[in-house]
């Protein structure tokens, strides 16, 4: 459904963010010269991502909730609820990171928004809000289950998770142009 939602709205949103100048400044100077090409792509398209998942995410939450066998005034599915709403809000925490950025590069117009480590700080304090979310609303265990073997790291698995975390949002980020592609 995120993907449907999407691939429908951003043949819509693209002229848009041309429109708004929305488009990345590239410094061909420093880089390959093939990425001249790129000057103007528009920026900002995680956007759609982001509300995309989020709006799919909270219509399969209310089909289920709906037509699902959980009881609405359990203690156990307001919970739930409240664990998947925190999922959401971190997803909109790394937006809203990734927006700055973006911003930032196109009122600068320049191809330099955050300074990397500002970036890390932010999402380190997203990562750890998260997972102090996760602590409050129940899940305290720190057994690793690779399916074949599990094996509990105790206080280890924090900054684990939080390095995990880091690791997976900027994998894709830091590989130039493909980022899009990926979304």
């Amino acid at each position: 459904m995120g993907f449907a939602l999407v691939a429908l709205a951003m043949p819509f949103a693209i002229p848009e963010l041309h429109k708004l100048k929305f488009g990345q400044p590239i410094k061909v100077d420093f880089g390959p010269s093939l990425h001249a090409n790129k000057q103007g792509t528009p920026t900002m398209g995680g956007l759609l991502f982001i509300f995309g998942s989020i709006i799919a995410t909270a219509v399969g939450y209310a089909l289920y909730r709906f037509f699902g066998t959980t009881d609405f005034v359990s203690t156990f599915s307001n919970r739930e609820a409240l664990r998947l709403l925190s999922c959401m809000i971190f997803c909109l925490l790394f937006g809203v990171i990734g927006f700055i950025d973006d911003f930032a590069k196109v009122a600068k117009k320049q191809n330099e928004g955050l300074k990397p480590m500002q970036k890390i700080v932010l999402q380190v304090v997203a990562a750890v809000l998260w997972l102090a979310a996760m602590y409050w609303f129940g899940d305290r265990s720190t057994v690793i289950d690779l399916s074949f073997v599990k094996f509990d790291i105790s206080f280890f698995y924090y900054p684990l998770m939080i390095l995990v975390i880091l690791y997976l949002t900027n994998a894709v980020n830091l590989t130039d142009g493909v980022d899009g592609l990926c979304g």
